[in-house]
């Protein structure tokens, strides 16, 4: 299962105020920008208009009374915790007009009142499904030219929204939209998709609503080092694939290294369908259930017994465990969430974190494709299903894409570099701000240092500084990054220790080590450089009166006593000395104590025996006396002994301090 560490980090991370990671600013552009389209999210023709509005800078989101279509914002980063924030404003031939906007966690709605004043509403459904909403006003007074800021703070710890303009004065904080993402088990991904749909008051198509959207901003709470997710990662997956509809496809995906997830049938059992997703899940494909049966046509206890029974059979079929699930015509709930996740770590594919945040879309088919040939098109991050993929006109299969559709879905992804992938990767990619880490160890007015651990896969580093950045190492390996008015931002591909330097050759931390590091005198040391920054100079400390500016030098110790060493690097960033106390340990040379091992010491013969030298104070020479009349000089020999008996052996240990020796009789039995 996930574990969260953000919170653990707030005491070595200070919080700096707030990350904006992607902002649309509408009165830069002179069109729609990629990533922004209307579109219904079945082949229902829609006849909602999006256009540029070149008097007000903005974009222009019409539909009539009997019109129909959404807008749909891309573009956005995945979060667990964010600012979303939407300049908007509302016209139309009567009032209220109303602009109603939902994501993953939120749905609010926008309304501009006939005394041209707005109210905002934030909307959310208990637990027993019964809707509730709080609103506030905003007067006439602070409307400036008929638009508003609406912000959405989405806080994942405790699941709730502070819908607000401006300021508290002007807000109301409500929970997550739905009991499906309130109770979810685990970290809730925000999809980076807001959706938006107008309510046209009237009665015939010549009433019309216009929603103007100024800008679209999205920012988060700022650390010195703050972690969020990449965004170039979709979710894909089939449901009980079959090869006869999914081979053409599958081999299509893999010429850009694309993959997805197995959502494996536990009924399915033919060798064939077995066999086809053993060469998916070999070829780095993701294993899930998709359970057999609709779960919420059950009680609670058997779908329990089902989804248990079930998952076993998939695992052993398998041979691995599935990591995420869904069930028969995706009829499951929360409890059926909660209930997977705690007792096998599997995520949930629908609910609103899931396929499930736009109703129907979810299912990449043919009735979606004009949803899915725009939402492509733009680059749109968004989980989705399929059953079939190899089809074309002349085959029906209601859950199933035309081959040729769905070749052009991948190709849309790949021409906007986003990588297509399985469940899981793609929903703990968009946890890193829960689940990944970084530790803050030193900061200053040249350099910040930190370690980042990964949650499994890449993220985003922001790094604020007090410097301009010239360069970021990870160890040796410099990591290419962009540069910020105050820090600079950089993929963490990989565990380790982070370096951002403000200088034109990177800050030397100088590192070292000996080997040995004690013996008797004269000890001769060798000494080894491992300082990073790629110093340019040394100065060695050996603590006993001796230097030197080599890199790595070897020095005699003539007398014995305990010797604090120390190592200065320097480069044009600057010096760093790092000092060993009584790091070297040299010692006065005393008369040999032996002491000896050997295995086995009883057995058949003929019997072969390793003599292991375990004498102290510096031996420089031994020998032994194996008991039958046979002898070695060697230190540690390995002696055969071909006769039965009781043998005993003797070692002679000698320096130039003296000679001792040792006697084991009877130690060795020979049967």
């Amino acid at each position: 299962m996930m574990e969260c560490t953000s919170e653990a980090l707030a005491s070595n991370n200070p919080s700096v105020g707030h990350l904006t990671i992607s902002s649309m600013n509408f009165s830069n552009m002179s069109v729609v920008p990629t990533g922004v389209f209307a579109a219904s999210k079945s082949n229902v023709p829609y006849d909602a208009s999006l256009t540029y509005n070149n008097k007000l800078k903005a974009i222009d989101f019409k539909k009539t009374y009997t019109g129909y279509g959404m807008l749909c914002i891309g573009g956005m980063y995945p979060t667990t915790d964010e600012n979303l924030t939407i300049d908007v404003g509302l016209d139309g031939t009567s009032t209220p007009s109303i602009i109603k906007f939902y994501n993953t966690v939120a749905d609010i709605r926008v309304c501009h009142m006939s005394d041209n004043s707005y109210r905002v509403y934030s909307y959310w459904t208990d637990d027993d499904g019964s809707e509730h909403s709080s609103f506030y006003n905003v007067p006439t007074s602070l409307v400036v030219n008929n638009h508003i800021p609406v912000s959405i703070l989405s806080n994942n710890k405790n699941r709730k929204n502070v819908v607000m303009s401006w300021n508290s004065s002007y807000a109301v904080t409500t929970q997550y939209q739905k009991n499906s993402t309130r109770n979810l088990p685990y970290p809730v991904m925000i999809t980076p998709l807001l959706v938006g749909e107008i309510s046209v008051p009237g009665k015939d198509s010549s009433d019309w609503a216009c929603a103007h959207i100024y800008s679209v901003q999205q920012t988060i709470d700022r650390q010195r080092v703050t972690i969020y997710p990449t965004k170039n990662i979709t979710g894909f997956g089939i449901d009980g694939p079959r090869g006869q509809y999914n081979t053409k496809a599958v081999a299509y995906m893999d010429q850009y290294g694309y993959v997805g997830t197995v959502w494996a049938d536990p009924l399915a059992n033919d060798p064939t369908s077995v066999n086809f997703n053993k060469a998916l899940l070999a070829n780095g494909w993701e294993l899930g259930i998709h359970f057999s049966s609709r779960l919420t046509d059950l009680s609670l206890q058997a779908a329990e017994r089902l989804m248990d029974s079930e998952y076993a059979n998939v695992t052993a079929r398998y041979g691995q465990v599935p990591t995420s699930w869904c069930s028969l015509a995706n009829s499951d709930n929360i409890t059926h969430a909660v209930y997977a996740y705690q007792k096998y770590g599997m995520l949930w594919r629908n609910g609103p974190a899931g396929v499930h945040l736009v109703d129907m879309v979810g299912n990449i088919y043919n009735t979606t494709w004009s949803w899915w040939s725009q939402a492509s098109a733009n680059a749109v991050v968004y989980p989705v299903f399929t059953h079939g993929t190899d089809l074309d006109s002349r085959l029906t299969n209601t859950y199933s894409i035309d081959y040729s559709k769905f070749t052009k879905w991948a190709n849309n992804y790949n021409n906007a570099s986003v990588k297509v992938t399985g469940f899981k990767q793609y929903y703990l990619n968009g946890l890193a701000q829960d689940t990944a880490s970084v530790n803050l160890i030193e900061s200053d007015n040249s350099h910040v240092k930190f370690t980042g651990t990964l949650n499994g896969y890449p993220f985003i580093t922001n790094v604020q500084t007090t410097f301009p950045v010239n360069s970021v190492l990870r160890g040796n390996t410099p990591i290419p990054f962009t540069r910020n008015n105050d820090g600079a931002t950089f993929t963490v591909s990989a565990n380790g220790i982070y370096v951002v330097s403000g200088n034109t050759s990177t800050t030397v931390i100088s590192q070292f080590f000996a080997s040995p590091t004690s013996g008797t005198f004269p000890l001769k040391v060798k000494f080894t450089d491992k300082s990073k920054g790629s110093p340019t100079s040394y100065l060695w400390n050996f603590g006993d009166k001796e230097t030197s500016t080599d890199k790595n030098p070897v020095h005699i110790y003539s007398k014995a006593g305990k010797y604090t060493v120390s190592l200065t690097v320097t480069n044009a960033a600057g010096s760093n000395k790092v000092t060993k106390s009584s790091f070297i340990v040299v010692n006065l040379l005393k008369p040999p104590v032996p002491a000896f091992s050997a295995s086995p010491i009883t057995g058949k013969a003929p019997l072969v025996v390793t003599f292991t030298d375990k004498s102290t104070n510096n031996p420089t020479s031994w020998s032994w006396d194996f008991g039958d009349k046979s002898t070695s000089t060697v230190k540690n020999p390995i002696h055969k002994y071909t006769k039965a008996g009781k043998y005993t052996v003797k070692l002679t240990v000698k320096n130039a301090k003296g000679t001792n020796w040792v006697s084991k009789p009877g130690y060795f039995i020979v049967k």
